[in-house]
């Protein structure tokens, strides 16, 4: 018996919706609209894509939700690319700082500072380029 009423259900359903004023026919034929992803807004967004999101998040001095975000987002970029070594430097460069623990405040002071005297076209770049940029700037390796 619910077999039966699940195969009814299958065919009077779609039926109803169609027959129901609130789609067309032309409506139904006509092709899909796709629609371009949405443009980046201009508030601070939590998750630091580029440089411009970067200094908007970071150089909040005020907002605590911001500061979170930002010694966050250093921490992990820290952890994740502090003990790495690059396989295109000139692109991604490396950074030797003198200890392994890492003072995230100075960190995020040299990445603000970084950030502040980037051109525009600079900041439209990943932030997590940016960083390890501002890091190999402050903290350079040796050459071998």
């Amino acid at each position: 018996m619910p077999v039966n009423l699940f195969k009814t259900a299958c065919l009077i359903v779609p039926t109803l919706l169609l027959t129901s004023g609130s789609v067309s026919a032309e409506e139904m034929a006509s092709p899909v609209t796709v629609i371009d992803r949405p443009k980046q807004r201009n508030e601070p967004p939590m998750i630091l894509n580029t440089g411009h999101h970067a200094k908007i998040t970071c150089g909040n001095t005020t907002d605590l939700a911001s500061k979170l975000v930002c010694i966050s987002w250093i921490n992990g970029a820290s952890a994740g690319n502090g003990w790495t070594q690059s396989r295109a430097p000139t692109f991604f460069p490396d950074y030797c700082p003198p200890s392994l623990d890492f003072d995230l405040g100075k960190q995020k002071a040299l990445f603000v500072e970084y950030l502040e005297k980037a051109s525009d076209g600079k900041l439209g770049e990943p932030a997590i380029l940016l960083f390890r940029e501002a890091m190999a700037k402050a903290y350079p390796c040796e050459a071998k």
